[in-house]
């Protein structure tokens, strides 16, 4: 320690002998030292001298160690010199006071000499990092004052804001708590729904906004905040006037053109990035290829996980993608069109070096990610399609792209799914398709109608119906849209979980109707691979047969093998709850999808239905009756009922009959029906044959 960075320090002392000792020891130490007597002789020497630290004995003649205390930290605001008292050991009281009146420290007596080293020390080096942090926000003030940099808190329990004092220059607004609503009210209101949104979803966020000022007019400031924990009660923000920099012109495009949770591009600018790709298409140059990313189970991740948690799974995301992209700047771009799905945009020189890349994207999206205590582990989908010809627009290669990745789906496991040009019409009819289905879901112009399955035994029996959905148009007759036609749409349009909540209220309706009628049969329905997506499939099928007051072995619920291989293991778990409750559960169009066997190992199936794939043939091929004959077998091994779907004679009804199928349904004996009819038919078998 060098002469001239001699800590020095003022010890105020009455008795010389404490005092000597006090000096010596801190000398050794290389301190130097000051001594007073008194308290008068001791402010003096403060106001002269300044000393780093002042030891300061309690009782004093005249001016008592209190007063002593009090008059230093009056003379120096900053209250940053330290104050060691010494008091006697036994004086709690002393100690307080001194503590109230701004003492750093205190030391009883007798003092402990290496103890009184090592306090000083420790409150010289806490001084020391207090004036550092003091010039640290200082400065931060300074440069917060020069960027036109404002800080805020917001509480979610009062909903109120916060504003510092560097807000006062900024907002022209005091520093203290304001109402939520005095704040917002400032924002223009396209702004003020953005940034209630991310209150909703107390999400992090950076975004450009207007803000109206009484006394500046409007002005463009850019807002970043962040969550204090987990439990999201406190945000804190920061916010920064950019007027100067960026015009409210520029800022409309900003936001017009960019996603606020993300910061990618967004629809808008890809399409104007497809437009530019057309326009200077070469006929041996690189390839312009656009690419649709798309997360599966989006709806599932949110019903699961929460909203909150799936766009930071998004956010996460999007990060990686520009991490990866970076080095090829220029050559690809990233877009974020919505609900996780990410268009990509690139030129290349072939294909297969464009799939790379996606094949990586994918790999990407699929990572294992923990946010807030949860594992998120997303599956992706992709699809691909290279810009052929200039005069089909922007717009038919976007709707081709998200059309094209349902496509996608049908195709699970196979990589990058690449698309073929269609008719521009084709387009055209597939997107009237789904404005024309989604008002008729709006309006409730769907409809079940009810194909009979009938027993055999040489009765002709009904003993079930199986509820198929028609749609009815604005004249009261069936569409001529057929479900091969809109039910594709509606999976498009994420669409099949509410239309299947609506057919699932519609058959048990019609399941009391028939009940009402007299008849005792089974209403099969069928459910879709994005309704074993929705966690409230279960719960939403028992609130409604409880409120039905029917019974759960009236109804048998049919899924494809497809649905089965959508979520294997989420439909397992569906399936097991909806038998346990006693629902009857059939696997359709068995035999032409994927590993049957094995999903009616696993499934708690109770009846099996067979395929018109094989009907079709069975009076002409010895082969497809044998296969039909082994199905039979197998179901009556695992005690399942057999049914046989699409008989349109009479002699496919007797090969059928023969071979041992316990129930069939096809346009032979009936189409669907709507509820009146069908009731007059299973009627008219019954009063020809007997008790059903």
């Amino acid at each position: 320690m060098s002469l001239e960075n001699r800590p020095l320090l003022l010890v105020i002392e009455d008795e010389p002998a404490i005092s000597q000792l006090i000096c010596h020891a801190l000398n050794k130490q290389g301190f130097e030292t000051r001594v007073a007597n008194s308290g008068e002789i001791g402010l003096d020497i403060h106001h002269d001298h300044q000393p780093d630290l002042v030891l300061l004995d309690v009782n004093l003649p005249g001016i008592d160690g209190f007063d002593v205390c009090a008059a230093i930290r009056e003379a120096r605001s900053d209250r940053i010199t330290p104050i060691i008292m010494l008091t006697g050991a036994d004086d709690v009281d002393s100690i307080s006071q001194a503590f109230e009146l701004g003492a750093t420290d205190f030391l009883t007596k007798p003092i402990n000499f290496p103890l009184l080293v090592q306090r000083v020390r420790y409150a010289l080096r806490n001084r020391d990092n207090e004036r550092k942090l003091r010039k640290s926000l200082h400065f931060q003030s300074r440069a917060s004052q020069f960027a036109r940099m404002g800080y805020l808190g917001y509480h979610f329990g009062t909903r109120t804001f916060r504003l510092n004092a560097l807000s006062k220059s900024l907002l022209h607004l005091e520093d203290g708590e304001y109402a939520q609503d005095e704040i917002l009210d400032l924002l223009h209101p396209e702004d003020r729904i953005r940034i209630e949104a991310v209150l909703s979803e107390k999400r992090e966020a950076d975004l450009e906004l207007r803000i109206n000022l009484p006394e500046a007019g409007q002005r463009i400031i850019r807002f970043s905040c962040s969550m204090e924990d987990a439990s999201g009660l406190v945000m804190h923000g920061a916010f920064q006037d950019i007027t100067e920099h960026r015009s409210t012109d520029d800022l409309l495009t900003y936001l017009r053109l960019h996603d606020d949770m993300t910061g990618l591009p967004n629809e808008r600018m890809l399409l104007q990035q497809i437009g530019d790709h057309l326009q200077p298409m070469k006929a041996n140059g690189p390839l312009s290829i656009l690419a649709l990313v798309g997360l599966t189970g989006y709806g599932r991740q949110v019903s699961v996980f929460g909203q909150k948690r799936v766009n930071e799974l998004i956010k996460h995301i999007a990060s990686d993608f520009k991490r990866y992209l970076r080095p090829l700047q220029g050559q690809v771009e990233i877009f974020y069109i919505n609900e996780g799905r990410f268009s990509v945009l690139g030129r290349f020189k072939s294909e297969q070096a464009m799939e790379t890349h996606l094949n990586a994207l994918v790999q990407l999206s699929e990572t294992e990610r923990h946010i807030d205590n949860e594992i998120l582990t997303p599956n992706s989908l992709c699809s691909a399609m290279t810009l052929t010809k200039a005069d089909l627009g922007a717009d038919y290669y976007y709707q081709r792209s998200r059309l094209g990745l349902h496509q996608a789906e049908s195709n699970p496991g196979k990589g990058v799914y690449w698309l073929e040009d269609s008719a521009p019409e084709d387009i055209r009819r597939e997107m009237h398709l789904e404005s024309e289905v989604k008002r008729a879901l709006q309006v409730g112009q769907f409809d079940l109608y009810l194909q009979p399955q009938l027993s055999i035994d040489g009765r002709e029996t009904v003993c079930g119906f199986e509820a198929l959905v028609r749609w009815i148009d604005d004249n009261g007759q069936i569409s001529h849209h057929s479900p091969a036609e809109f039910l594709p749409a509606i999976e498009r349009m994420g669409l099949m979980v509410e239309l299947g909540k609506l057919i699932i209220e519609l058959a048990f309706k019609k399941a009391r109707a028939l009940k009402e009628a007299g008849l005792t049969v089974r209403l099969g329905i069928n459910l879709a691979a994005q309704q074993f997506a929705d966690d409230q499939l279960v719960p939403f099928i028992l609130s409604t047969l409880n409120n039905s007051g029917l019974n759960a072995e009236d109804f048998e619920f049919e899924i494809t093998e497809g649905t089965a291989m959508a979520d294997p293991h989420a439909t397992l778990l569906k399936l097991k709850a909806l038998r346990q409750a006693g629902f009857h559960l059939a696997i359709d169009d068995f035999g032409i999808g994927y590993s049957s066997m094995e999903y009616l190992l696993q499934f708690p199936l109770t009846t099996l239905k067979i395929d018109r794939a094989f009907i079709v043939d069975i009076t002409l091929n010895p082969k497809v009756r044998a296969i039909i004959q082994a199905m039979v077998t197998l179901a009556r091994g695992l005690n399942l009922t057999t049914v046989a779907e699409g008989i349109e004679s009479v002699r496919q009804r007797d090969y059928l009959d023969a071979l041992g199928i316990d129930l069939q349904q096809g346009f032979y004996y009936a189409k669907a029906l709507p509820l009146d009819e069908a009731i007059a038919f299973a009627q008219s078998r019954k009063s020809r044959t007997g008790s059903i």
